[in-house]
């Protein structure tokens, strides 16, 4: 993240403040998203600065909760609230006879932007937007965890630094010219600087001071603000726009290109997240594994455990919070393969709303009807 300086705080007003060469464009936007934890900032964002936005793509409404009602996008409900045009298409191929008609209507001169919309963008609508492109907010330091869970799949490794990353959508997933990539590891000092001025026993204490292991929560919503804020506020579509839908080097030196190609030989992929992920296998599993599986799948696929003294008994647990330690803590606690335990802090039982695992002890006798002790 930039540092703006004294008296300056926002994006758009450190570009001015810089002599940013480009102007604000009025080129028709067309936005696609659907994942609301990434794609909804960067929609705001675009609104908020009054680009063009001329339509919005995003998922078919679907049911959703228990009472199965049907519920629209986040992006669905931002868009309408603004008075933009919504569209749902169920196949990715029909997205471009709906482009055609627009182009019929607005002329030539679109740009794309896409985050976390969820569906492949067929050749003949990555060539409607030539040669300004679509702009893909992707949360990953690609080349790695290219593909449809690049945030799960990092935490899910045990990963510390995650990152996002603009690039141009091309035909190969996640593998067109990066324009922009940042990386968040989770400390908010400096570790390199620490580490060049501490001890080994002074920088241990240090990280614990200044390390926060990051939420999946806390990852998407930095990812989608700071994609967003690259994009929008440090000026990533005015610069693409004014240079033909190239990215630009300003100020100082002679103007380059700033887009690089991936290096092929370090992307690696991620996979659809299915339910099948969600038992906890500590058998199979470092405590440390089971731990960051417990952080990387909240919300979905979730993590469980049966628990129950006998298995005609047993009950199923959404677990929501562990930690690794070297001894158990209570008797839900999980031995794992490499001798440690993963302790259960926090879990929802079924039919019952979170709780602490020494509530869901101390109540499960009576709630059940087991026997206790």
């Amino acid at each position: 993240m930039r540092n703006f300086g004294a008296g300056v705080s926002r994006p758009e007003d450190w570009l001015e403040s810089q002599g940013f060469p480009w102007p604000m464009i009025d080129n028709p936007i067309v936005f696609f998203g659907t994942e609301e934890g990434l794609a909804v900032a960067p929609l705001e964002k675009l609104i908020e600065a009054k680009y063009n936005v001329v339509a919005v793509f995003t998922a078919p409404d679907s049911r959703s909760g228990r009472g199965r009602k049907m519920m629209a996008p986040k992006v669905k409900e931002v868009a309408l609230a603004h008075g933009l045009p919504v569209f749902q298409p169920e196949k990715s191929r029909e997205i471009l006879p709906i482009l055609e008609e627009l182009g019929l209507k607005l002329g030539s001169g679109f740009i794309g932007v896409l985050a976390g919309y969820g569906k492949m963008i067929p050749q003949g609508v990555l060539d409607f937007f030539e040669p300004f492109g679509i702009m893909n907010i992707h949360p990953s330091l690609l080349p790695k965890y290219r593909g449809p869970s690049p945030i799960e799949t990092a935490i899910a490794n045990g990963d510390r630094t995650f990152g996002v990353t603009i690039i141009k959508l091309v035909a190969g997933m996640d593998a067109g010219p990066i324009y922009a990539q940042i990386e968040n590891d989770g400390y908010d000092e400096c570790p390199l600087c620490a580490r060049n001025r501490l001890d080994d026993e002074e920088f241990e204490e240090w990280e614990k001071a200044h390390f926060h292991e990051l939420s999946k929560a806390e990852i998407y919503a930095w990812a989608a603000e700071t994609g967003a804020e690259e994009l929008v506020g440090y000026g990533l579509l005015r610069n693409i726009a004014a240079n033909n839908g190239d990215y630009m080097s300003w100020g100082g030196d002679e103007p380059r290109s700033l887009a690089r190609e991936q290096d092929e030989a370090g992307a690696t992929y991620t996979e659809k997240l299915t339910k099948e992920l969600s038992e906890l296998k500590p058998k199979e599993k470092t405590a440390q594994r089971l731990h960051d599986e417990v952080r990387a799948y909240l919300g979905f696929p979730k993590s469980k455990i049966r628990v129950g003294p006998t298995r005609e008994s047993e009950i199923n647990c959404v677990v929501t919070a562990t930690c690794v330690a070297d001894e158990p803590e209570s008797v839900l606690d999980l031995e794992c393969k490499d001798g440690k335990f993963l302790v259960i802090e926090r879990l929802i039982p079924e039919g019952r709303k979170e709780m602490t695992a020494e509530a869901f002890i101390n109540g499960v006798s009576s709630w059940y009807k087991w026997p206790k002790g």
